[in-house]
């Protein structure tokens, strides 16, 4: 059961007003006097229960919060349904923008890739025809190419390493 402000409107007026009249008839009853005798609580229930006033109070109110509560209510769902569509249409939006610049993202990665692998490839030349590698030129090296396979290179680089980790290292 969903607990709505017209649920909660509904247990008071059903629940609580009668409570409250019925209690401060037996208040009133204790109060007034005829003579030495009080009046019985049971005959002001009786009273409070004839009277066509409780009705009209209660009846009144309720039908009229019932009533405030439903459209509200209504507000509130057509506000919800209207917040849902913008909130759909923007989460489309970013959808196909996110595939857009991963889709972006995988050119650049690629040519990126492509660019280092063959300044990879040119610089192993330059060593493998000199003939040799100083130790900082083989610390670049292994950097760059660390940095070649975090890129997601793949072999190409593996029969170029063999020969420039074969090549003598001095200054």
């Amino acid at each position: 059961m969903v607990i709505t402000g017209e649920v909660i409107l509904e247990l008071i007026l059903k629940w609580l007003v009668p409570f409250i009249c019925v209690g401060l008839a037996g208040y009133i009853g204790t109060r007034i006097r005829k003579g030495n005798k009080s009046i019985r609580k049971e005959e002001w229930e009786a009273i409070a229960k004839e009277s066509d006033v409780h009705e009209q109070i209660c009846g009144k109110h309720f039908k009229a919060i019932q009533e405030e509560s439903k459209a509200m209510d209504a507000k509130i769902l057509e506000a919800l349904k209207e917040f849902k569509e913008e909130f759909d249409k923007v989460h489309i939006n970013a959808e196909e923008n996110r595939k857009e610049v991963r889709k972006d993202l995988d050119v650049l990665r690629k040519g990126v890739l492509d660019a280092h692998l063959q300044n990879l490839i040119a610089t192993c030349k330059v060593y493998i025809q000199r003939g040799y590698i100083t130790p900082s030129e083989l610390e670049a090296y292994n950097e760059r190419l660390s940095t070649y396979h975090a890129l997601g290179g793949n072999g190409h680089m593996d029969p170029w390493d063999q020969r420039i980790q074969a090549l003598p290292c001095h200054d």
